[in-house]
């Protein structure tokens, strides 16, 4: 008889198994079996784990509308603040898009922002403690000084940096985001590019592109040198120089680990060749000494101890290609002896008043220039625990990607990180080494480069891990002084009067 409903109930031998909930629903094993839990993904984010699986319900990569959004306005402010478009295109100067775009990242964003703040945030999250701490000091260190105006002027700059990085920090919550926001920098690096090029050979004239002539004596006569610039962020030819040196990395890792057929990937040597190109129109001796520690560090990070076999010969090949002004680094003569001894005031101004500095955008109007170091100009202008900070940021950001040399391959939490691995760590180098020539310590540049290693260090965990708590505050304090001390030893033996 079948039961009440006018259902019969199936009746479950050995060897069968029945399913709850209809097709797809949980299985119930039958007499004699053993039920089999289905495995679950482990999830990353912290140091330590394992595995890379979807995060919890409403966090990084569930699938909520509003954080793809977010992510999509924050690719979207990277084209702005990248290509500044209100600089040199004059209809869209009056629609503020730079306003438009950083509201709705923050709107959209704003629960991913203040939740960094948090101590568990922090605690993980030792760079992202360093870039607050540079910037809460940058502000205390005028307020000591009763410099209201400054420390207001400070504060103000500064927001606007910090509230980027922790929207960078934020919303780039899984490998494929990480991915994107590289291919958005190298994008938009190739379309300000192809247009200050046109200004640089006089083909159209862009206002606010900027080309600088350099006098050099050549065999006793004074010659002129045009060199590239783009628009006020990359203006400097050094500056620009460096910002070329990360397009060609992303370049190099699309076209190496970008993934997809060999075929397809091999159309990345056209933006490479062409940033390349540019590199030599900035005639930058620091560009090309960064790309190639950028270039080394990345062959370190993907083939480890094989790297010198390969990387050795691309050296000469490098300075060959560059040719003239550019293949010329000397720290004895020329502009790298002027800039030991730019590098020597900044160094007295540290020594004159450890705690303070000489305070905020001091430093050029005491010795008519910036440091051309932006380590020596954090020590110099706001003092020693500025100084730390920054340089224990960058110090925290190369440690994100763990032991360089390992015996054999270990397992990586997931294949997209692994491949990502190189690619951010050359441009970390890069922007370590470049910064020894440049003084650009809150540009946009440098914490791009920052957050992407903060973010990276939160999705792949670090091995071994980065310090926390106490053992923070003894690295931070100890690459602080050991930098300082270098600096100093360096410029003692390079300087000349």
């Amino acid at each position: 008889m079948p039961p009440a409903g006018g259902r019969r109930r199936a009746r479950v031998g050995p060897g069968d198994v029945s399913s709850v909930g209809g097709p797809g629903g949980r299985q119930i094993p039958g007499p004699g079996q053993r039920f089999r839990a289905r495995p679950q993904a482990t999830v990353t984010g912290c140091p330590g784990a394992r595995g890379f699986g979807p995060a919890a319900p409403g966090g990084a990569g569930s699938g909520r509308p509003g954080w793809d959004v977010g992510f999509f306005f924050l690719l979207l402010l990277n084209a702005v603040l990248y290509i500044r478009p209100g600089e040199w295109i004059p209809p869209v100067q009056p629609l503020h898009p730079y306003e438009i775009v950083i509201l709705a990242c923050l709107v959209l964003g704003f629960p991913k922002l203040v939740d960094q703040f948090s101590e568990r945030s922090l605690s993980r999250n030792p760079i992202t403690v360093c870039v607050i701490g540079l910037f809460v000091v940058t502000v205390l260190v005028e307020l000591a000084r009763g410099r209201l105006d400054a420390a207001w002027e400070a504060a103000d700059d500064l927001s606007k940096v910090l509230t980027y990085y922790l929207l960078l920090v934020g919303l780039t919550d899984t490998p494929q985001k990480v991915r994107w926001v590289l291919i958005s920098v190298m994008a938009c690096g190739v379309f300000v590019l192809s247009f200050a090029m046109l200004n640089y050979y006089e083909i159209v004239s862009i206002p606010n592109m900027h080309v600088t002539v350099e006098q050099n004596i050549v065999n006793g006569e004074d010659v002129g040198v045009r060199r590239l610039g783009t628009t006020s962020v990359f203006g400097d030819p050094n500056d620009c120089a460096l910002f070329i040196d990360h397009c060609i990395l992303i370049c190099v890792y699309l076209l190496l680990d970008g993934g997809g057929p060999l075929a397809l990937r091999a159309l990345w040597v056209v933006p490479m060749a062409y940033c390349g190109f540019a590199l030599t129109l900035t005639h930058s001796r620091g560009g090309l000494a960064s790309l190639m520690a950028g270039l080394g560090a990345y062959l370190v990070g993907r083939y480890g101890r094989k790297a010198a076999l390969i990387g050795g010969p691309l050296v000469p090949v490098l300075m060959v290609m560059a040719g003239g002004r550019q293949s010329e680094i000397s720290l004895g003569q020329g502009t790298g002896q002027s800039r030991v001894q730019l590098w020597n005031e900044y160094m007295g101004f540290l020594r004159g008043n450890p705690f303070l500095g000489v305070g905020w955008k001091t430093g050029p109007e005491l010795v008519e220039l910036m440091a051309h170091n932006s380590y020596l100009q954090a020590y110099g202008e706001q003092g020693f625990l500025a100084g730390m900070f920054f340089v224990g940021a960058f110090y925290l950001a190369f440690r994100s990607f763990g032991r360089l040399f390992t015996r054999g391959d270990r397992p990586t939490p997931n294949p997209d990180l692994k491949r990502l691995r190189p690619c951010l760590l050359a441009i970390v180098v890069s922007q370590i080494v470049g910064m020894m020539g440049l003084s650009r310590n809150f540009s946009l540049p440098t914490y791009t480069v920052l957050g992407l290693a903060a973010v990276y260090a939160r999705l792949a965990g670090v091995d071994p891990p980065l310090p926390a708590g106490g053992r923070l505050a003894r690295h931070l304090l100890t690459a602080g002084v050991a930098f300082a001390l270098y600096m100093y030893l360096l410029i003692k033996i390079t300087v000349r009067f």
